[in-house]
């Protein structure tokens, strides 16, 4: 249901960029809706998103993944999501030596990124606000976030003309956050919207927009999402 309303908004939208006065953003209701649906799928497949409301008034979407700096662990381990986990795997294997020291290299070489989607009134668009940081707590600079980013990627954010991958004020909660800036988010979400238009396809913006930006900050999103997606078409 939300894939539809949120594209019916678009098709208006559509409708009024013939007539050369709009383009294709997200209002803030649909936004939402969108947000409902996309949650209700990672709860479906336990994704790890959640809602999170402050005062009552404002919210944002929310996840937390552990994600390895360095590939020196085998790769099953690195599929836990969450301290818990990593906790659990520490406490099991301290008994000996070798365990130990596999311990802690998963200490030095994990790192924990927190990543918030919001709604940007000035842009209307959706944003990404994120933090990284070590186990211990500690928040990575912006120049180490940059070492982290695959070099595909990295070059890919270092075309636009702007500061994409800034550091800004949570507007939420008052903090220092990485941010994707928005200032792309039309550009890149037009043709998209365009062709689904031209398919006569509904859409969900959130899914779309966050398998566009995710993966440049490691965040991916499972295709199920896409299929979801196509399957209420």
């Amino acid at each position: 249901m939300m894939a539809e309303v949120a594209w019916s908004r678009r098709g208006k939208m559509s409708h009024k960029e013939e007539l050369g006065t709009c383009s294709f953003y997200l209002d803030e209701e649909s936004f939402h809706i969108c947000c409902q649906v996309f949650l209700q799928h990672s709860n479906m497949i336990s994704d790890g998103w959640s809602w999170t409301e402050v005062k009552g008034v404002e919210g944002y979407m929310k996840k937390t993944v552990l994600i390895p700096r360095r590939c020196s662990l085998p790769n099953q381990l690195w599929q836990q999501k969450n301290d818990e986990d990593i906790d659990s795997l520490i406490e099991d294997q301290v008994d000996d030596d070798a365990s130990t020291a596999c311990a802690v290299c998963v200490m030095q070489d994990v790192i924990l990124y927190e990543y918030h989607v919001l709604y940007s009134s000035s842009y209307q668009v959706p944003i990404l606000f994120f933090t990284v940081s070590t186990l211990d707590g500690r928040l990575l600079s912006l120049e180490e976030l940059w070492n982290t980013i695959h070099p595909a990627y990295k070059k890919q954010l270092l075309q636009w003309p702007w500061d994409t991958l800034t550091q800004q004020e949570h507007p939420i909660l008052g903090q220092p956050f990485f941010m994707l800036h928005p200032c792309h988010t039309e550009e890149f979400m037009r043709p998209v919207l365009q062709m689904a238009n031209a398919e006569k396809r509904r859409i969900n913006y959130i899914v779309t927009w966050l398998s566009i930006v995710g993966p440049m900050v490691k965040l991916e999103v499972p295709i199920s999402y896409c299929m979801a997606e196509a399957a209420s078409t």
